[in-house]
């Protein structure tokens, strides 16, 4: 029996398992074998060199313990490794980008400062020469012209502050670091039990059946649904991801849900800031009004959205070609 949720000797489709170091082959309910999470073959418990506290500790611990037989282990940990080493260098990457970015920005401050400073340095000369040549109707004129012009000189360093847009610009990229391994499920059947433990795990058990439809292994953590409960209303499911490469498996293999009787409705999208679900928001748009004015051409053309612009995809094959093809 398999410790990893993955795949059981009761849930697999064969009434029997071969341990592939001794080639012994098992057909009871009650027999001990693991799985390798690698190259998903099974190990007796006496090949694994499990005791039966260890073999005991895995079924009990179920994903949050992965095993790998002798052969793929060295693999697996390289892998890992490997992992940490690029979690390490992104971090370090971002570490000293902060560091760029604030002393770039320190030296900008500075210069602006200057500037603003000799910019009133010479209002202030005008001002005084503005005086001695002219009436007191005169200067006062002229005074509020200056004040106008430095309110608008004020005005423009505030909003061309380099200073407030690198700030933005780090709280950005910290923003999507964090949200990096979430993906959003959004219009899975809410749970109307009352408890909370109910409701997580009504959730779970849907989380686990729409895995089984996208025919993946990932491991879902800190699963939450997203603002308040609205009566009529489905909240959208956020889950966390062990690793990007099962962040991509998931998003790849959605498509999937689409031709499903019971999950059609349900579909998936990466965790996305504020400023990136703005920027979706008005591609969409930008897609649609596209699409809306050749159709009204009567053009054969299809508008998608790739890598952030709005292009032409491939053409959809007009009804009567495609029923020749048939």
């Amino acid at each position: 029996m398999a410790p990893k949720k993955k795949k059981s000797k009761k849930e697999g489709k064969k009434s029997s398992l071969t341990c592939k170091s001794c080639q012994q082959v098992f057909t009871n309910e009650d027999d001990r074998l693991v799985e390798c999470e690698k190259c998903e073959n099974w190990e007796c418990q006496a090949c694994a060199e499990l005791t039966n506290v260890e073999y005991d500790a895995l079924q009990i611990a179920g994903s949050r313990i992965h095993w790998y037989c002798g052969i793929c282990n060295e693999d697996a940990i390289t892998a890992v490794k490997t992992a940490e080493l690029i979690k390490t260098k992104c971090k370090q990457y971002i570490a000293e980008l902060r560091d760029e970015l604030i002393e770039h920005t320190d030296g900008k401050r500075k210069e602006m400062k200057a500037e603003i400073e000799q910019e009133l340095e010479f209002i202030r000369e005008e001002i005084n020469s503005v005086r001695e040549e002219v009436k007191v109707t005169r200067v006062d004129q002229k005074l509020e012209s200056i004040r106008n012009e430095i309110h608008s000189v004020r005005k423009e360093v505030k909003e061309t502050s380099i200073s407030g847009s690198a700030d933005k610009n780090l709280e950005e990229m910290e923003l999507r670091d964090l949200k990096r391994l979430n993906i959003i499920f959004f219009n899975v059947e809410e749970s109307k039990a009352v408890t909370k433990e109910d409701v997580k795990k009504e959730d779970m058990t849907n989380l686990t059946k729409i895995q089984d439809v996208l025919n993946t292994s990932a491991t879902f953590s800190n699963i939450t649904r997203l603002g308040a409960r609205i009566s009529g209303k489905v909240r959208p499911i956020k889950v966390t991801l062990n690793n990007t490469s099962e962040h991509q498996e998931i998003l790849k293999a959605a498509k999937k849900l689409n031709t499903d009787t019971v999950f059609n409705q349900v579909y998936i999208s990466r965790d996305m800031t504020p400023l990136e679900r703005d920027s979706s928001r008005k591609l969409v748009k930008e897609r649609k009004e596209k699409q809306e004015e050749s159709n009204n051409k009567k053009e054969n053309v299809r508008w998608v959205i790739y890598k952030g612009q709005v292009v032409k995809g491939r053409a959809p094959v007009p009804p009567e070609e495609k029923a020749k093809e048939e």
